[in-house]
């Protein structure tokens, strides 16, 4: 079942590696369907302890 895309679950951004347009869910790991980065929205972080480098150490993917 696919996701519904809409400006209240996400917004469409850059991806960090390819910099193909993606859909990132608010609260998920999204996925570029281009590279397969696995990124995850800053909405998914409770600690901004956790972000080093621009990498979020709890999810070990991207943080956005």
């Amino acid at each position: 079942m696919e996701k519904v895309v809409n400006e209240e679950n996400g917004v469409w951004e850059l991806c960090p590696k390819c910099e193909y347009e993606v859909f990132i869910l608010k609260n998920e790991v999204s996925l570029c369907p281009v590279c397969h980065e696995r990124i995850i929205p800053c909405s998914m972080c409770t600690d901004c302890n956790d972000v080093v480098d621009g990498w979020c150490t709890k999810w070990n993917v991207r943080a956005w």
